[in-house]
């Protein structure tokens, strides 16, 4: 089969597209031919396909005059990406189109293209991006308390670069395509990572019967690398991006408040020049900057416990399986999909959101006891084996695609 996979960018430096590449690189070692369509990114990965790529669309800052004209029509309709998804639908031909992260950057008008040409779409939704501006559903503290949000529920909360007017604009793109049909008339399925993004995706609107569930292949597990750690260099070891909403102040609160226990951060994100200055002079806390996805799991297996202390409703936590592969117990906040990962108790703990004393008593428990600290484990790695395999997430895709395909 032939399989063109569609992202705002082809990297691994954030969850998105550590799921896309592993499940690329799974799909070609099964047989199968794989493309990528994304912008050009200097992070991006090279690929025969990159002379299709799209220019990169600045988001980063809320844009003034002219730019945010192109900001808003780059989120309504990216004509660019229309024409580049138009060229490598005719050059590479796939049989089926498997879209990842669109919406501020490429737009629906990657789909236009896709229908156009006849290609049925299946659609990983990573987060709240396809319902609503604020694509985190979260008010600065904590996530949405009714959902579907409200309008002026969303515009408060200032999610997008703290601007009112740039969260105004953005949620009237978003309900004026929904209201259109711009992404669900062209999407034939939904593949969702938890049952809690199933959830709030038909409290949305959205068609339970359009939206499947397939859990991510634990990657650790498809590697031929030794993940036996030789000592523990860390106590609690947070992975992902240094921004609240990813529960990071609540990781190094716990670093403040019990120095006995050593951690480290291995990240980046807008946070993270607050976050160093914060913790200056605090002997028990390392900053490791962004890593390549080898050097993650060697330290995810030299630790004691991983942290996903989210605050949002985390759409899955692939941090917490990946920890599990490697043998290491996850210590997940109660939110979103992360107590799906974590058998409470047996393979990692599951704790309030916010709750800094919970985090650090969990790790102390493991440090305390080595051999329940032995059990978890090795409950860690069969539970990956069991939630995270890689043949059944890959046959899951797959079923997905058959049935879009004879549909």
């Amino acid at each position: 089969m032939k399989i063109l996979h569609i992202n705002k960018y082809y990297h691994e430096a954030d969850g998105v597209g550590r799921y896309m590449l592993s499940l690329m690189r799974a799909q070609e070692a099964a047989g199968h031919l794989t493309a990528p369509l994304a912008m050009h990114d200097p992070r991006n990965k090279r690929t025969p396909w990159e002379g299709f790529f799209i220019t990169n669309t600045d988001t980063s800052r809320v844009g003034r005059g002219l730019g945010a004209l192109r900001q808003l029509r780059s989120a309504w309709w990216n004509k660019e990406a229309y024409t580049r998804a138009k060229e490598i639908l005719r050059a590479f031909a796939p049989d089926v189109v498997h879209v990842h992260n669109l919406y501020t950057h490429l737009s629906p008008s990657v789909l236009a293209a896709c229908d156009e040409a006849g290609v049925p779409v299946v659609m990983t939704v990573h987060d709240y991006g396809l319902v609503s501006a604020n694509y985190g559903l979260w008010d600065g503290s904590a996530p949405f308390s009714k959902l579907p949000a409200s309008f002026l529920r969303v515009v408060r909360s200032r999610f997008i670069k703290n601007s009112l007017l740039a969260t105004a604009t953005l949620e009237l793109v978003v309900r004026a395509q929904n209201l259109l049909g711009r992404w669900d008339k062209s999407i034939k399925h939904y593949i969702v990572l938890s049952e809690s993004m199933k959830n709030i995706l038909v409290t949305y609107g959205l068609s339970s019967d359009k939206i499947e569930l397939v859990r991510p292949a634990a990657a650790p597990l498809q590697s031929d690398l030794v993940l036996e750690a030789v000592e523990t260099l860390y106590d609690g070891l947070f992975v992902g991006r240094l921004e609240k909403y990813k529960g990071v102040d609540t990781a190094l609160a716990a670093a403040k408040k019990f120095p006995d226990l050593n951690f480290a951060f291995a990240g980046a994100g807008p946070d993270e020049a607050r976050l160093r200055y914060e913790a200056a002079g605090l002997q028990n806390v390392e900053f490791l900057g962004r890593l390549p996805g080898a050097d993650v799991w060697r330290l995810m297996a030299a630790s004691r416990a991983v942290l996903a202390p989210s605050t949002w409703l985390e759409p899955f936590g692939l941090v917490a399986l990946e920890a599990l592969a490697v043998g290491t117990p996850a210590i997940v906040s109660d939110r979103g999909g992360l107590p799906e990962i974590v058998e409470e108790g047996v393979s990692g703990f599951v704790v309030p959101a916010g709750d800094i004393d919970a985090f650090a008593e969990r790790i102390q428990e493991l440090k305390k006891s080595p051999a329940k600290s032995l059990a978890m484990r090795r409950a860690a790695h069969e539970r990956a084996l069991d939630l995270g395999n890689p043949e059944a997430a890959l046959a899951g895709i797959m079923k997905v695609y058959q049935d879009v395909i004879h549909d």
